[in-house]
């Protein structure tokens, strides 16, 4: 069974990563005129709450979250600033965010079920087959569609003691990603 700090610190790390990067790409974003500007500042509200409220429930536990670490932080804020200046349409920055919720998502999946590692080994095989993006993007509906059922399913990992604020919390970072992905797909 997956523990109430886990569930807690699992939100806090994703929406800290979140929350920092989208950060950065609405710094990048200064002075351009994006359209999806707004989208991106509603992502960041979204997670800036989610932080706090992990953070507050941590805090009534007597315990700290711990985030990724500063190489991990400084990589990803490295990676969004070449992005942006290499394409900061509004596409590209939809497809970027895309790519940073689902992988939210899918350490979620893989946090609350069974993760067989051998999945790692299907995706590094299927991009050396096909890397083009409408394989890739095939490959991402089928992973964010498993995810989805994934999610569904976990549930059942919690522990009935599992207070309901934190089992609520993390229903609605479900919901957050999943919602947040629909809003981007209009922008590709």
């Amino acid at each position: 069974m997956i523990d109430e700090y886990d569930i807690l610190n699992y939100v806090y790390k994703n929406a800290k990563m979140g929350s920092d990067s989208t950060n950065t790409l609405l710094k990048s974003l200064e002075n351009k005129d994006n359209k999806i500007t707004e989208v991106v500042n509603d992502i960041l509200n979204s997670y800036n709450t989610f932080l706090k409220e992990s953070e507050s429930l941590l805090k009534s536990m007597n315990e700290k979250g711990k985030g990724f670490s500063h190489f991990t932080n400084i990589s990803a804020d490295m990676g969004i600033k070449m992005q942006v200046l290499k394409d900061n349409s509004d596409s590209a920055i939809a497809d970027m965010l895309i790519n940073g919720l689902t992988m939210g998502e899918i350490e979620m999946t893989k946090m609350f079920s069974c993760f067989d590692e051998s999945a790692d080994m299907g995706i590094k095989m299927q991009v050396l087959k096909d890397n083009s993006d409408s394989a890739i993007a095939d490959m991402l509906i089928n992973g964010l569609t498993m995810g989805e059922i994934e999610m569904t399913k976990m549930f059942s990992c919690f522990d009935e003691n599992v207070d309901r604020d934190i089992k609520k919390l993390i229903r609605d970072f479900k919901d957050f990603q999943t919602n947040a992905i629909d809003k981007l797909k209009k922008y590709l």
